[in-house]
């Protein structure tokens, strides 16, 4: 048994990083986030993903500990 455990773990890891590699499957009415942040978006006179100019836009946005009343 200890001469087939260290292959047994192996397995196991391999099967588990082979299974978050498939793509989930969705039902046909749920939103596809990941593809949304794909759409391309016209800044600057440059074409940039939409995911890619939120993440930029929220970056230079002013950080504030607390909400002013």
């Amino acid at each position: 048994m200890k001469r087939f455990l260290p292959w047994i773990i192996l397995a196991v890891a391999a099967a588990c990083i082979a299974a978050n590699w498939l793509p989930s499957k969705m039902a046909k009415d749920n939103f596809d986030f990941s593809r949304f942040g794909e759409i391309p978006v016209l800044v600057g006179g440059r074409i940039k993903p939409l995911d890619t100019v939120a993440r930029n836009r929220r970056r230079q946005a002013p950080q504030r500990d607390a909400m002013a009343d």
